[in-house]
């Protein structure tokens, strides 16, 4: 029942900084998604089912002061991480750096596909909307350093992670002596 509550308890301080913290960060910077970042962090550290639950939780928390329309943050959510869980389990066997980074790149693009997606059925359903808005070269660009970002603070958490604890520790079996 502890673990219970502290994890809602990170859940709510989490999506708080995202919502009240990041985008008030600065140019650029406020592209940051931690929310993102913390589902795919945890979808392939911790545990698949941890990942489930973070992003069901978070995306319904999220959805209250989102644009979009209700449930595309949660289904992008949940798709991302099982999208991410089956690379991992297939494609990206250990708990590396570079897994790591290679699916949040891929998350990243993947959830950026899927707001952009929506951003389209929003045009459909309103066409007095400026389709270069929509589609214009910022949406891109603000994937692109959602991207970045993104790969950044998922590195600085698993660098601090593996400083901290013994459990991503990469172990290497050496087939020769290399002096």
């Amino acid at each position: 029942m502890l673990k219970i509550v502290a994890n809602l308890i990170l859940l709510l301080f989490y999506v708080v900084l995202q919502i009240s913290f990041v985008p008030s960060i600065g140019q650029g910077l406020n592209n940051l998604n931690l929310a993102l970042c913390v589902i795919i962090f945890v979808t392939v550290i911790i545990s698949y089912d941890a990942g489930l639950w973070l992003s069901f939780g978070s995306g319904l928390l999220l959805e209250l002061y989102s644009i979009y329309p209700f449930g595309v943050i949660t289904l992008s959510f949940l798709i991302i991480t099982m999208v991410v869980n089956i690379l991992f389990k297939n494609l990206f066997t250990n708990r590396s750096l570079y897994s790591l980074l290679a699916l949040g790149v891929l998350g990243t693009f993947i959830y950026g596909l899927i707001m952009l997606v929506s951003k389209s059925l929003i045009f459909i359903a309103d066409p007095t909307i400026n389709i270069a808005v929509l589609f214009g070269l910022a949406s891109f660009y603000e994937l692109f350093w959602q991207i970045i970002f993104n790969s950044t603070l998922l590195a600085l958490t698993f660098l601090t992670m593996n400083f901290i604890s013994h459990r991503l520790k990469a172990y290497f079996i050496i087939s020769g002596n290399y002096e």
